[in-house]
């Protein structure tokens, strides 16, 4: 090419082609080439930070709502078999309302993990009832189920968990599932289950969690994925911890932090910056929040209007939402709850689901 210069600096390529970068490199002492990347790639530095290189453009994408949130199976609060939901309710983000009937699951459950690509919503494991009571005994789910987010429809089945088991947290990174949970009394197995959202097929074991006891709460930053555990003795110095993993190396999980209480199957949503911990056992409406950015501790930002345990959450870009929970023996709300994003505040009630529930499970689109 022909001799250019920038603020006196001689610069001389070999060669040039349409979309071609030109940086100057320390070790050469001279200005050289970096030919165009593919589509789609972004200019970033390599690992030594000090030249260019095309790469993968960071993911974007969270599971925060503009249109509505769902709430999926569930239980009216008896240990009766035919108390178990196959409801698929929504509510909206955009007016506040009770919610509306959208589809059935395959069957009635609860105490699932759910989570979303873009266009669907993703139910994973569960238990229902086997026989009637005083001799029912439970019945656990290893199936994926699926249902779209466009319009009215009932989920299917497109897939399976590695193993039956209810329980445990889910959570997406826009083109993958993923399914925490651990397996046995005492502990025989943690697991991290992936699936692809591209293609309905079985997910697959890519990782451990870190705690011996069921996780909790469907949580999803842009990298990681976060969940809590219940407390118990079993659960020794682990109880109470947020841990996380990332999506890009799920194979092991970190304590990153701690709430500042740890009750029980609480709820869990997000915002773009904050994962949120809602409800739990004992009755509890605290509204708990961690940064994803710094890590650490959670704090008490808000209350909400109803408590309990197993309730429905989902994340709009504005407003989190709590729905439902088991508040005493045979005491669930049909509450649906929500508060800002933007601001620490309490909770406010804006509709109510279409009957007392809890161990439901929520999303968003």
């Amino acid at each position: 090419m022909a001799i250019q210069k920038i603020s006196g600096v001689t610069i001389d390529l070999l060669s040039q082609a349409a979309g071609d970068v030109a940086y100057y490199d320390s070790e050469v002492t001279s200005w050289v080439r970096l030919a165009k990347g593919e589509p789609g790639e972004v200019l970033t530095m390599d690992e030594e930070a000090d030249a260019p290189r095309w790469g993968a453009a960071p993911p974007t994408w969270l599971p925060l709502g503009t249109l509505r949130g769902y709430s999926c199976g569930g239980n009216n609060g008896s240990w009766y078999t035919s108390t178990r939901y196959n409801n698929i309710d929504s509510y909206s983000f955009v007016n506040d309302g009770n919610a509306t009937d959208w589809g059935d699951l395959i069957r009635d459950n609860y105490y699932m993990a759910s989570t979303s690509s873009a266009t669907h919503g993703y139910i994973c494991g569960g238990e229902h009832n086997v026989g009637s009571w005083p001799s029912q005994s439970a019945a656990y789910d290893d199936h994926i189920q699926k249902f779209s987010m466009a319009a009215n429809a009932n989920a299917t089945d497109v897939g399976d968990i590695t193993v039956a088991h209810d329980h445990g947290s889910a959570h997406t990174d826009g083109t993958n599932g993923f399914h925490c949970y651990t397996l046995g009394w005492p502990i025989t197995s943690n697991i991290v289950d992936r699936f692809p959202f591209a293609t309905d097929t079985d997910a697959t074991d890519v990782g451990d969690v870190n705690v011996n006891q069921s996780p909790n709460n469907n949580i999803s930053s842009v990298t990681h994925g976060y969940y809590t555990a219940d407390p118990g003795t079993a659960n020794g110095a682990l109880a109470g911890n947020i841990n996380r993993f990332a999506f890009a190396s799920p194979a092991t999980s970190a304590d990153v932090g701690d709430m500042i209480t740890n009750p029980a199957n609480g709820g869990g949503s997000q915002s773009e910056t904050h994962g949120y911990i809602s409800g739990g056992a004992g009755n509890s409406n605290q509204i708990q929040k961690f940064s994803f950015a710094s890590l650490g501790n959670a704090t008490d930002v808000g209350d909400m209007l109803h408590g309990g345990n197993g309730p429905a959450c989902s994340s709009s870009t504005t407003h989190n939402y709590n729905a439902g929970g088991w508040q005493s023996e045979q005491n669930p709300t049909n509450q649906i709850n929500k508060w800002t994003t933007a601001q620490d505040n309490n909770a406010t009630d804006v509709g109510d689901l279409w009957a007392v529930n809890y161990g439901n499970v929520g999303t968003q689109v």
